[in-house]
């Protein structure tokens, strides 16, 4: 999917609340320069942990805001927030979004993404890119988490820290096999993962927030698609850091000295059960559930790649081919279209030919009770992205303009239907498609399957 749109580069930024190292800070400013981010607004939570002769990385890509009482005092406060003009929030979340809206109105990058300190950005080409798949109707890209291990011995420094090759992939199915390797019932985790699962979105400028959040922020306008899955992208959380920083930060909790206010229930279960358990027993205790929960020696780091639990990533800035989902029909063909008619039809696998069709790809959104679960479709033709829209006879056809009709998706065991104004997609025997079904039946049923370009 290389130059998809010739000439056109789609600009994307980062912002970041930072409270950390100025070597981790230099890490992520580097590493992210390097993927060709246009500018990174990094907003210092607290400027006097740093010295006047602390050097950042330099680049007149990147800003760094100091938050301290005068900050504070003169910042604007935006309409959505809630906490009263002119004081430091005391939950860091809070932070976190003003400094997010603050870098939004001065961005002018078409993107923005909220990142954490700890999180690299991986992608397997260009991020640019892998923007310009996206219609104007969508508002924001989801990018999912994979979470940091260490093999047979801890990280000394951030170097170290962010050097590692291998990630725990999140699945909820996997959690049986997790319960394998983490089977200290008291460290809870989530199917293997001890930080966020949701991830972090990329979100258009264009539009004003309504409600921020570090992960899926809401704009006003109700018709855009919201937290669209992208699989090309990875947030590398590096959540457990060095041995000594997890210990401090377990004692800043335990002190109540960083104030996290929306954690969720597995993780808070957790963090009370390492702070009492580190009362009674000490810093041998941390020290020993630090190698628990992240450092896996030969056996137990094999297990988990050999069932498909951590995935190994050998260079951080490797290009690859960029994958699209296929979709398959009940009958086992797979839709493409028809580049002569211009028409979406289902064919054999073997019946394939470059020069006649066009295979259509898919891209779901997060699966929330406060976000409507939709689809859209598209296709790479003649080098560029056309998405698909229903005409009034309910067949599929290209649309003209940059913008993809969002279709409601509705899953069971691993298939999917789709459906719009109370009608479902239907794959007859013969290949046709069609917006016709007043019910979900087998027909009405369709399976993915991986493609490259």
């Amino acid at each position: 999917m290389n130059n998809l749109i010739k000439n056109v580069k789609v600009t994307w930024s980062i912002v970041v609340t930072a409270k950390t190292s100025i070597d981790n800070i230099n890490i992520f400013i580097k590493h992210h320069l390097d993927m060709g981010v246009d500018h990174i607004y990094i907003f210092l939570d607290s400027p006097q942990d740093f010295y006047e002769n602390d050097n950042f990385f330099p680049s007149d890509k990147v800003k760094i805001f100091k938050c301290d009482d005068f900050f504070w005092a003169q910042r604007e406060h935006y309409e959505c927030l809630r906490y009263s003009q002119g004081e430091r929030p005391s939950i860091v979340e809070y932070r976190q979004y003003h400094n997010m809206l603050h870098a939004h109105s001065i961005c002018n990058s078409e993107w923005l993404l909220m990142m954490d300190i700890d999180e690299l950005l991986y992608c397997q080409g260009s991020v640019s890119e892998i923007l310009k798949k996206y219609p104007n109707n969508i508002f924001s890209i989801l990018v999912k988490p994979i979470e940091a291990i260490y093999h047979k011995k801890a990280p000394l420094n951030f170097f170290e820290v962010f050097s590692t090759k291998y990630f725990k992939v999140h699945n909820k199915n996997h959690v049986r096999k997790w319960n394998e390797i983490y089977n200290v019932s008291e460290i809870n985790h989530k199917s293997g993962f001890y930080g966020h699962i949701t991830g972090k979105t990329f979100f258009r400028t264009q539009y004003p927030i309504r409600a921020p959040s570090c992960h899926v922020s809401k704009p006003y306008e109700n018709d855009l698609g919201l937290a669209y899955i992208e699989d090309n992208l990875h947030l590398l959380h590096f959540e457990a850091q060095t041995p000594e920083y997890f210990a401090k930060k377990i004692k800043n909790r335990a002190n109540k000295t960083f104030n996290i206010g929306f954690l969720d229930t597995p993780s808070i279960q957790r963090i009370n059960n390492i702070i009492n358990n580190y009362n009674t027993k000490g810093e041998n205790y941390l020290s020993d559930i630090y190698s628990y929960m992240h450092i896996f020696d030969d056996q137990r780091l094999m297990k988990c790649i050999d069932n498909g639990l951590i995935l190994k990533i050998e260079d951080k800035h490797l290009k690859e081919s960029f994958k699209h989902k296929r979709i398959q029909t009940y009958h086992g063909d797979f839709l493409v279209l028809d580049r002569k008619e211009l028409k979406v039809i289902a064919i054999h696998e073997c019946d394939y030919n470059i020069l006649k069709y066009c295979y259509i790809h898919i891209i779901f959104n997060l699966k929330r009770d406060d976000i409507r679960e939709s689809a859209f479709l598209y296709v790479v033709f003649d080098n560029k992205i056309k998405y698909l829209t229903l005409n009034r006879d309910g067949f599929l056809i290209l649309y003209s303009k940059a913008k993809a009709q969002l279709l409601d998706v509705s899953v069971q065991n691993n298939l999917f239907s789709l459906k719009f104004e109370d009608k479902f997609l239907s794959a007859r025997k013969n290949g046709s498609l069609q917006l016709i079904a007043q019910s979900m039946k087998d027909w009405e049923l369709f399976s993915l399957s991986d493609f490259e370009y």
